[in-house]
């Protein structure tokens, strides 16, 4: 059976490497939506959507977390076997 995972992403901007990584609950997924603006000249807006800091910190802080300052955050979809 397949799934989705959805999860918030920071890369390292000097290194473009994942150093950080946050699955999204599933119950806390509509909620993400509710923060993100629908960009429909985008179609695949939610599988790989750049964010800034500052949604990236309300998205995590739905889940009682925060966000590092320095990384660049990226949310991201991928369907998993």
């Amino acid at each position: 059976m397949t799934m989705v995972t959805r999860q918030i992403v920071g890369y390292d901007p000097s290194t473009e490497r994942v150093v950080f990584e946050y699955h999204i609950p599933v119950e806390k997924w509509r909620d993400v939506l509710a923060l993100v603006h629908n960009n429909e000249e985008d179609p695949n807006y939610i599988y790989n959507y750049p964010i800034d800091v500052n949604l990236a910190n309300d998205i995590m802080g739905l889940m009682g977390k925060r966000a590092a300052q320095n990384l660049n955050y990226f949310l991201e979809c991928e369907a998993v076997d």
